[in-house]
């Protein structure tokens, strides 16, 4: 056995350093992509990183506009899910289920399936 296949990895460092360059938001139109959400009511750059990545209660029970449609997953639902402010697109693929993509157009969300879009409804 060679030395790296014992040598324990060093998981501080990441093993694509352009994943290292990655911004915890995406912000594109009208749309911000965060893995989490957001806090509410905090401007976007005032947003911590611990928020965008791991809040919950706080923005999944917030029906402001927060002044982009908000996409996220963190927390699992069923189905894609369009609540008006946000779409949370966590359909359990981390635990085994399906993985889901969708696609945004004018407000609009659909899932996208084998057969073809099918929109989410608010």
């Amino acid at each position: 056995m060679s030395d790296a296949a014992t040598r324990p990895v060093d998981s501080d460092r990441c093993m694509n350093p352009r994943l290292d360059r990655l911004q915890p938001y995406s912000l594109i139109g009208a749309v911000l992509f965060a893995h989490a959400g957001i806090r509410p009511g905090i401007d976007l750059h005032a947003q911590t990183e611990d928020d965008l990545l791991w809040i919950r209660r706080e923005f999944l029970e917030d029906t402001r506009d927060h002044g982009a449609l908000v996409v996220h997953g963190h927390t699992p639902v069923d189905a894609v899910t369009h609540y008006g402010n946000r779409v949370n697109i966590d359909t359990g693929a981390g635990y085994g289920d399906a993985l889901s993509a969708i696609a945004i157009e004018d407000g609009n969300v659909w899932v996208l399936t084998a057969k073809g879009r099918v929109r989410v409804s608010r």
